[in-house]
């Protein structure tokens, strides 16, 4: 029983370990000049009524821009960039349906104004 207890014990501080770690990833400091043109091949797709659809270069770049760090992070890089200053809200909030980016979602809301990031 003892031995059971140890094992237990060293299995639930792991997982608050690996717990810690991944929301200190979350919340790493971002790149901005770096992460922001990931997202330039969305740029006629978001500042333009056509087209309907963005590319697949959009996509994958929104992908690789999501993946770069915590929703905070990428929300201020977007509210610092001039690379807002040009598209449509609209547009911009219908990437995450047709890109298939959950994880892109909470972003169209930080671009909301007065609208805290949704995690």
């Amino acid at each position: 029983m003892n031995k059971l207890y140890h094992s237990v014990l060293v299995v639930l501080c792991l997982g608050l370990l690996i717990l810690a770690q991944n929301h200190q990833l979350a919340d790493a400091q971002v790149d901005c000049p770096t992460a922001v043109p990931n997202l330039l091949p969305c740029t006629d797709f978001l500042s333009n009524l056509l087209p309907l659809l963005p590319s697949k270069k959009c996509c994958d770049g929104a992908s690789k821009f999501t993946g770069l760090g915590g929703v905070d992070s990428l929300c201020q890089c977007l509210k610092l960039s001039q690379f807002v200053s040009g598209i449509l809200p609209t547009k911009f909030g219908l990437i995450p349906n047709l890109c298939g980016l959950t994880g892109f979602l909470p972003l169209v809301n930080c671009l909301v104004p007065g609208a805290p990031p949704k995690v």
